[in-house]
């Protein structure tokens, strides 16, 4: 499993933990503010997976996923983010989300278990 991932979330209240807690079991996280950090992260990394959130400043995470996604079309993206309206999941889905989560629905410990899960279908496909 590659254990590369990109987090984009522009509170580091939220950021923080996920990438301690990562970085505790052995994932090598990268970290970016806003969608223009993480575009270039993710040239520069290539990691396996993202874990994006929506509203940002500068660039928003539905059109970073839109430009990720003409620069890699297998980019593996999951949002996490508090918006959970139905056309916002659908916007998400059709820019190429494999997942979208709700962030007061999981804990830090159900959102590791979400990556390794994805990371594992993704070894599999």
């Amino acid at each position: 499993m590659d254990k590369k991932i990109l987090i984009v979330e522009d509170e580091v209240d939220i950021r923080k933990p996920i990438v301690n807690k990562l970085r505790r079991m052995g994932f090598v996280v990268t970290e970016a503010a806003n969608g223009v950090e993480g575009l270039a992260a993710y040239k520069k990394e290539k990691p396996a997976l993202v874990l994006l959130d929506i509203i940002m400043p500068e660039m928003d995470g539905l059109e970073m996923s839109k430009q990720l996604m003409a620069f890699d079309k297998n980019a593996q993206i999951l949002f996490l983010t508090n918006m959970s309206g139905h056309d916002k999941i659908a916007d998400a889905v059709e820019l190429g989300a494999v997942e979208y989560l709700v962030k007061s629905n999981y804990s830090i410990h159900e959102l590791v278990e979400k990556i390794i899960h994805r990371l594992n279908n993704k070894e599999k496909v």
